[in-house]
């Protein structure tokens, strides 16, 4: 073997190397992201639940649609006792704009709805609808839903920053736990399905029923190994059991149902509060994403 080919070769594999290697090298992950994270996801629970109480499932509309005087109304806002922790630095820029502004408009529909849940909720306990025929709560009630789907929508924005976040740690940190790291990829194994779902009414039944069966493997697959490894934190086993098993269970019993596409099936496919189609993607998105957060502490 020549001296010039051997040179030549080596000249080759450094500039293959070169190629192949990653632009930057992977770094440590900032330890405040994993308090954000779970900050974000509890803040977009109470915007749904804020979504579904105020808007979808309104005590107060339900009682003037029967004509019938309203007896009690139910709100219980989550308002967060804890201040916004830090922003992580190492987060890219447009991400971290993103976090302050959707948190501080989330926040204050949450102290709005609040507000204006007490007014309506004193005016019913007081029967002060007898004395104006209703004007004033229907005013407050309208103001009420108004807000209920301005939540809905800041649920929908966390909901989608919490997945980018998870995304961008995943591409561009260090995470030495190799279960921690093949939670991570099959999470984002599941993102596929959570798209399907976003496209509601327009979505593909068929594909989302293949997805469902390739998920469901994966996840037998994984909870048998889980099994036979001793001493495995509870996340990665919250992870599969309960948070991956959910989503899958509730799509399996929708895509029964669905083929007869009942006018519940269309329902449940609507882009609304706690619907078949957005609670699944709140687990894949938020719930699974969050589990993930917490295995890297």
């Amino acid at each position: 073997m020549s001296r010039r080919w051997i040179k030549s070769l080596a000249m080759s594999v450094g500039v293959i190397g070169l190629w192949c290697a990653p632009v930057s090298a992977a770094q440590p992950l900032p330890p405040n992201v994993g308090p954000l994270m779970h900050f974000v996801a509890g803040l977009a629970r109470n915007c749904q639940n804020a979504a579904y109480s105020l808007w979808s499932n309104n005590d107060y509309s339900r009682y003037r649609q029967r004509q019938s005087p309203p007896v009690s109304i139910h709100y219980h806002p989550g308002l967060l006792l804890h201040a916004r922790p830090e922003i992580a630095a190492e987060l890219s820029e447009p991400l971290r704009a993103e976090f302050a502004a959707s948190i501080d408009s989330a926040t204050e529909l949450l102290r709005l709805s609040a507000l204006t849940f007490k007014d309506l909720a004193d005016y019913v306990a007081a029967k002060d609808f007898e004395a104006d025929q209703y004007r004033k709560g229907d005013e407050l009630n309208a103001k009420l839903v108004a807000l209920g789907q301005k939540c809905f929508a800041a649920a929908k924005d966390l909901r989608a920053e919490h997945r980018k976040t998870a995304q961008f740690v995943l591409q561009g940190f260090d995470i030495l736990d190799p279960m921690v790291r093949r939670m991570g990829d099959d999470w984002t194994s599941t993102l596929a399905l959570a798209d399907e779902l976003a496209k509601g009414a327009k979505a593909d039944l068929g594909r989302i029923g293949s997805l469902v069966d390739q998920l469901t493997a994966l996840d037998e697959k994984r909870k048998q190994e889980i099994g036979e490894v001793t001493g495995e934190g509870p996340w990665p086993s919250r992870f599969y059991k309960i948070e991956l098993d959910r989503a899958l269970v509730n799509m399996r019993k929708f895509l029964r149902d669905a083929r007869t596409r009942s006018a519940l099936t269309d329902t449940q496919m609507a882009d609304l509060p706690r619907t078949v189609f957005n609670f699944n993607q709140d687990l894949i998105d938020l719930e699974m994403s969050e589990a993930f957060f917490y295995a890297l502490q």
